[in-house]
């Protein structure tokens, strides 16, 4: 155990202390985050598409509150995020929970609290900004982005 004036007392570890191994894991662990974050994107982008295009037809087509819309949106894109999340995104990692059924719930409320976020930037943007609610909808989605993704990774899947 180091003591004070011991000259190893301000040794700086060889390797990141977060890795708990080798410089190269450390880099090999960002590019596998980084490669599941660009899945994620694709896996995200889908879900958007459903998600966007539901608002979009409910608002236009059903002359529906944009809220409304965009909350039934938001569910149908969570139930694909989750269907392809699990087949590619996070396909190769077990679960942190014994079921599936568990794991989508926690999905969901990770979902969930993503989707108030989301109703809550769309209507900041849109009645603080006067944007259009679409537009406004496409900032909201950068946040749940990153909000969903990083939840997820780490409280579901090792």
């Amino acid at each position: 155990m180091p003591r004070v004036g011991d000259d190893n007392l301000l040794t700086v570890p060889k390797h990141p202390v977060s890795t708990g191994g080798t410089p190269e894991a450390h880099v090999g662990g960002v590019a596998a985050l980084l490669r599941q974050m660009v899945q994620y994107l694709g896996v995200s982008g889908v879900a958007l598409a459903v998600d966007f295009g539901t608002m979009t037809l409910l608002i236009h087509l059903a002359k529906v509150n944009y809220i409304v819309a965009a909350t039934f949106g938001f569910c149908l894109g969570l139930a694909v995020n989750y269907a392809l999340s699990r087949l590619w995104v996070f396909a190769g990692q077990s679960s942190r929970l014994s079921s599936r059924t568990a794991e989508f719930g926690v999905f969901a409320v990770i979902g969930v609290v993503g989707l108030v976020l989301n109703d809550l930037i769309i209507w900041a943007v849109t009645e603080g900004f006067g944007l259009n609610p679409l537009v406004s909808k496409l900032l909201a989605t950068g946040v749940v982005f990153f909000w969903n993704f990083l939840l997820r990774r780490h409280l579901l899947f090792r």
